[in-house]
């Protein structure tokens, strides 16, 4: 039998919260930046002079003050200390619910430039990338030697920006081939990291390209039951004024009757290094099921609360309402999987 548990040690305390909030409907503001923190290319990295971009979560506590920030994605490994700490110098104006303020969360993107590297490419990375291309598109797709030019795409001296948006445009390619939906996901979060930092990005990611990449993306989303961002892509889609093929809309309307007949979806998670175990919690209550390995807690991140658990085998989790959007990261040792029920 499954213990039910309400993410909140004091009942009387949610009622009050629940209450204070329920006259204050689409009253949130969001945290603004008052002051940047300086973000400063690693002295290690300056010989191999590389560009990057890392995306970070972090939460803000009512005082506008960062805390628990966390790596979303990152180009590369090497620059996520150094975005961390200029994460410590920001400062903000708090997230408000009509008049209280409250603990929420705020996403930015930090860019580690290589001075000069407008639309640098190596003559190195370029012939990896020509061949890794030339695979792809042939009849018959060998992944091993795509995979065998990216490495040597990713190992090539001075990574520029568009370097970068080049090798993960061949990563998604390369995730369809493969019909790899997680693949696919991930590179396409990768690949969209670049629209906004490339001065000319028409000739890397231009509005064909871009709409092929998020049609892919949405199906890959419906597939692993992700349908919140699903629906996230889909309004991104359609804000860029693409044309939406007829499955697309069509899968979109399963995904919105799906969640409107309150059906029960299942999540396959797993801790890795290269990407963070976090999903959208689209439904008030969860359960975590079928762990392998060692799961030892989870953070609610939520956009009016952040909430920090220790895993319970066995347990029924329900979030207060009063809480708002909320994601999910899971911590545990590396390697271990899990399914997220949601319902």
């Amino acid at each position: 039998m499954r213990n039910t548990i309400l993410v909140l040690s004091v009942l009387a305390a949610l009622t009050v919260f629940q209450e204070s909030f329920s006259n204050e409907k689409d009253k949130l503001q969001y945290p603004l930046v008052v002051k940047r923190g300086e973000v400063v290319y690693p002295n290690n990295r300056r010989r191999d002079a590389s560009g990057g971009i890392v995306e970070i979560l972090t939460m803000v506590d009512k005082q506008g003050k960062p805390f628990s920030p966390m790596i979303l994605r990152s180009t590369n490994k090497y620059f996520d200390k150094a975005a961390l700490n200029a994460i410590e110098g920001y400062v903000f104006e708090p997230a408000t619910y009509g008049a209280s303020p409250v603990e929420s969360f705020y996403e930015l993107r930090l860019r580690f430039v290589i001075s000069k590297e407008k639309g640098a490419v190596t003559e190195d990375f370029s012939r990896y990338y020509r061949r890794a291309l030339d695979v792809l598109n042939s009849d018959d797709v060998d992944l091993k030697q795509v995979d065998a030019n990216m490495r040597r795409m990713r190992s090539s001296k001075g990574l520029s920006t568009y370097a970068l948006a080049y090798y993960y445009l061949i990563a998604a390619r390369r995730a369809a081939a493969a019909r790899d939906d997680i693949g696919t996901i991930e590179a396409s979060k990768m690949l969209l990291l670049f629209e906004d930092y490339l001065e000319d990005a028409s000739k890397i990611l231009d509005q064909k390209t871009k709409a092929s990449i998020r049609q892919s993306f949405i199906v890959s989303l419906a597939k692993t039951q992700r349908y919140s961002e699903a629906l996230e892509v889909y309004a991104d889609l359609k804000s860029d004024g693409a044309m939406i093929p007829e499955p697309i809309e069509q899968l979109i309307a399963n995904i919105r009757s799906h969640l409107e007949a309150d059906a029960a979806s299942v999540i396959d998670v797993v801790i890795s290094e290269s990407h963070p175990a976090i999903e959208e919690i689209f439904e008030k209550s969860f359960t975590i099921l079928d762990v392998t390995g060692e799961l030892t807690a989870f953070n609610l991140r939520c956009n009016k609360k952040f909430h920090s658990m220790t895993y319970q085998p066995d347990a029924e989790y329900q979030i207060p309402s009063a809480w708002g959007r909320c994601r999910i990261e899971f911590l545990g040792e590396e390697g271990t999987s899990l399914k997220l029920a949601q319902y």
